[in-house]
């Protein structure tokens, strides 16, 4: 049986290729200058993001897990007011 997760990647993956599809129809010129600017974006994420578990799980004892609690929690609720 196919995971949630897996079936929300297939279901993002093809309304982005939609989206894409639509701007290059529109305007192909600004499409691919925002295609151009995603591998800037993905590169320091795939870099940095391994050394920030790192660091979170180095920490000592309760506080670092409860410190790496609240962080998620801050960010996912920024995520979810933009």
């Amino acid at each position: 049986m196919i995971g949630y997760g897996f079936s929300m990647f297939v279901r993002n993956l093809l309304m982005m290729a939609g989206a894409g599809g639509d701007a290059f129809r529109h305007q192909w010129k600004l499409a691919l200058l925002v295609l151009l600017g995603v591998p800037a974006t993905l590169v320091p994420i795939l870099l940095l993001g391994p050394a920030r578990a790192a660091a979170v799980a180095q920490q000592p004892g309760p506080g670092g897990r409860r410190s790496a609690y609240v962080d998620e929690a801050v960010h996912e609720i920024r995520t979810v007011q933009a």
